[in-house]
């Protein structure tokens, strides 16, 4: 991605950057924040059902003991160190499928996950943590778009390289942001993201048996 040109000789990835740090809470339309509250609320819905999945009782468990400078809480059961917890609440909120699915892919659980817990690690208020949110959904989004709708067949039937990778990058912007990074950190953080992300798996899993790692993949990239 970094060595294609955007807009004014940019990378598009600079591009991203800028946007993730520079967007504002104001600057997203009505519409768009009425259904980023909505993807909030569907979430902390699917994270409360969630806890009775054995997946999400294992994440809970391997998160549980795990302390470091940074804190968040999960979902009805304590605090742990940030990475931890937001493994756990996002293998929660995904894990009984019911999560809402878009803007392209299972985006929304880790996304809501990045913001909720570096913005209870960092004492952020409701407001920056929606903002978080909202610039993780739509750069998490576009990300996607780009990435996943080329690999759709004829009728939507999904291509041979099929996967979720694109979620990494939502949760890297709201992480970011609520951390306070520059541009050019925040293009940093971009790069590495990419870089981190999973193997497009999604159509060897579609083709077994359902295995319980599928909830593990999406959560291992918040």
């Amino acid at each position: 991605m970094a060595a294609t040109m955007g807009s004014a000789g940019q990378t598009y990835t600079r591009d991203l950057a800028e946007f993730a740090v520079d967007m504002r809470l104001g600057d997203v339309p009505d519409a768009a924040r009425h259904e980023a509250l909505r993807i909030f609320i569907d979430c902390m819905g699917c994270g409360v059902a969630g806890l009775v999945a054995p997946g999400t009782r294992i994440a809970i468990e391997l998160a549980r003991d795990e302390r470091g400078p940074l804190q968040a809480n999960m979902i009805s059961s304590g605090p742990a160190s940030v990475l931890p917890a937001c493994y756990a609440n996002t293998t929660a909120i995904n894990s009984l499928d019911f999560d809402v699915y878009g803007p392209e892919a299972h985006l929304a659980p880790v996304v809501v996950s990045g913001a909720l817990a570096m913005g209870d690690a960092v004492d952020a208020s409701g407001a920056d943590a929606f903002a978080a949110m909202c610039a993780g959904l739509e750069v998490g989004g576009r990300v996607g778009a780009a990435l996943r709708r080329v690999g759709m067949g004829e009728g939507g039937n999904i291509g041979p390289v099929r996967g979720e990778g694109n979620v990494v990058f939502g949760a890297a912007v709201a992480a970011g942001r609520l951390l306070g990074l520059t541009r050019e950190q925040m293009h940093h953080t971009l790069g590495i993201a990419g870089y981190s992300a999973t193997v497009p798996t999604m159509r060897k899993f579609l083709g077994s048996n359902l295995p319980m790692t599928k909830y593990d993949h999406l959560a291992l990239m918040t």
